[in-house]
């Protein structure tokens, strides 16, 4: 390339996940990440936080990978596999 960047290489597979709300009954939250550690550890943060929605009441927040999305053929496969657990604050 003339400009002297480097072409980034497209992703195929995008990795959903979301965050249930036990006492809701529905998803608090649900989008795109890296993989089931990068979610975790956004989760672990987040619990830690008490600002944030997940940090007031971690044991309510159950995290689940819902998803995977093929962007080159168009495959979108359901999933549903708990990646992290809150827990109360001691």
């Amino acid at each position: 390339m003339a400009s002297g960047c480097k072409r980034k290489e497209k992703t195929m597979e995008h990795l959903y996940y979301g965050l249930w709300d036990n006492v809701a009954k529905c998803y608090a939250w649900v989008g795109e990440n890296k993989n089931n550690a990068t979610f975790a550890r956004m989760c672990n943060v987040m619990e830690k936080d008490e600002k944030t929605f997940v940090g007031q009441s971690p044991e309510d927040y159950t995290g689940y990978k819902l998803a995977k999305f093929n962007d080159e053929n168009g495959e979108f496969v359901n999933d549903k596999e708990k990646v992290w657990e809150g827990k109360p604050h001691e």
